[in-house]
């Protein structure tokens, strides 16, 4: 049967395990499946409290799943779920999305979730295109930004880092991709790539207005030397 691309994938997505906690690290950019027209919304969601999303696909799909999240959440009531159990509903999600469509789209549905667990645990999984979900380590990053964040990630990221240190790293992968338009499908626009801080002591926040200033500005001190340091690499001995 043919398959029919609605929209390519256009997202980056990171999630990082560190020493004191885990953060979740997004793009904003939605391209529209003409390829003419963006918009730029968030692609973390905390919809239960203590638990944050982050989802990679074609935008019908994405829609779809945002959607049926909502719907998900909304059966709860005031009724507390488990992390194990809010997985296995989101894989419920993933599978029957993928499954329905995939001689439809060309780009399925990818999962991150990052949940505060009993103190001072946070649980951080990757669910496959599959519907299967997969324990994060050191780090997962989804999308099709994924291959040109992952030099960076494979060399900077180690055992000792630090939410502050992983935000610096996952805010200048996705400034990085747009300043260079390695991804078209990958931005931010005028806004600021959409960070979230789950720590081992204390409940998830989404960084705010001023830390993200804070960012960009060094950001963009290591974007503007970036493409010389590349060429120094070169010069004749």
């Amino acid at each position: 049967m043919l398959r029919v691309t609605i929209d390519a994938e256009m997202t980056y997505i990171a999630g990082l395990r560190c020493k004191d906690g885990v953060v979740l690290i997004g793009d904003r950019k939605i391209v529209s499946a003409d390829g003419t027209r963006a918009t730029y919304e968030n692609k973390l969601t905390q919809d239960v409290p203590g638990i944050v999303v982050g989802y990679a696909g074609s935008d019908i799909l994405s829609r779809r799943f945002r959607s049926q999240l909502v719907g998900m959440v909304g059966t709860f009531g005031a009724q507390p779920i488990g992390f194990e159990p809010f997985v296995e509903k989101i894989e419920d999600i993933v599978t029957r999305l993928n499954v329905r469509y995939r001689d439809k789209v060309t780009d399925e549905i990818e999962v991150l979730i990052a949940a505060k667990l009993a103190q001072p645990l946070v649980g951080l999984r990757h669910i496959h295109y599959t519907g299967v979900a997969d324990e994060v380590l050191k780090y997962k990053a989804i999308g099709s930004g994924e291959p040109f964040g992952e030099v960076f990630l494979n060399h900077l990221w180690r055992d000792d880092m630090t939410m502050s240190q992983a935000a610096e790293v996952g805010h200048f992968i996705i400034r990085y991709i747009d300043r260079f338009r390695l991804d078209e499908k990958v931005g931010v626009g005028d806004k600021q790539p959409q960070i979230w801080f789950l720590p081992n002591d204390g409940m998830p926040r989404e960084a705010e207005e001023g830390n993200l200033h804070l960012l960009d500005k060094v950001t963009n001190e290591r974007l503007t030397k970036f493409p010389q340091n590349v060429l120094s690499l070169f010069k004749p001995a």
